[in-house]
């Protein structure tokens, strides 16, 4: 990302000028490589991971053995956080909007489905639908019914993507 540029151009003239070697990784990585030294898969070397984000939803098949990073499911269009945001700030929260969204979710339920399921093919989901809908949606119904729905919504989808890719993955 072009962001990073200054940053690895300061990185190889750091690394140069002190004679040690550079280590480039993506972004993805560092946070694979975080959860991994935090749990029981620290010294597993091939695993699936998941890396949702305001800017990512990701599955990611990872072969390090290879030094292999597959995207093999997530999102075509926007991200998961993406989705919660643009709802939280149309609802009036203050962005990043995940945090309050889930508090308000925790003590909330819906009765109504007014939501259309998100659909997964081949371990990939579109989501410019779900944040259509609930836009729509906005001043017609109770934010909180609003906002656990797309919660469900948003967590029926995630096991869908996961059990396609255990069924594909092995």
């Amino acid at each position: 990302m072009p962001v990073f540029t200054a940053g690895v151009a300061f990185a190889r003239t750091l690394a140069s000028s002190m004679n040690l070697p550079l280590y480039e990784f993506s972004h993805q990585e560092g946070h694979i490589e975080a959860a991994k030294y935090y749990s029981k898969f620290k010294d597993t070397n091939k695993l699936v991971t998941f890396h949702f984000s305001g800017g990512t939803t990701e599955c990611i098949l990872v072969d390090q053995e290879n030094n292999n990073f597959e995207i093999i499911g997530g999102s075509k269009d926007l991200a998961y956080g993406q989705v919660l945001d643009r709802i939280g700030v149309s609802l009036g929260l203050s962005f990043p909007c995940g945090e309050q969204l889930d508090e308000i979710a925790l003590f909330a339920s819906y009765k109504e489905k007014r939501l259309s399921k998100i659909k997964v093919n081949d371990c990939f989901v579109n989501l410019s639908g779900i944040e259509t809908q609930a836009q729509r949606l906005i001043g017609n119904v109770l934010a909180d019914e609003l906002i656990s729905e797309v919660f469900d919504k948003i967590s029926t989808s995630i096991l869908e993507m996961t059990l396609q890719i255990s069924e594909k993955y092995h």
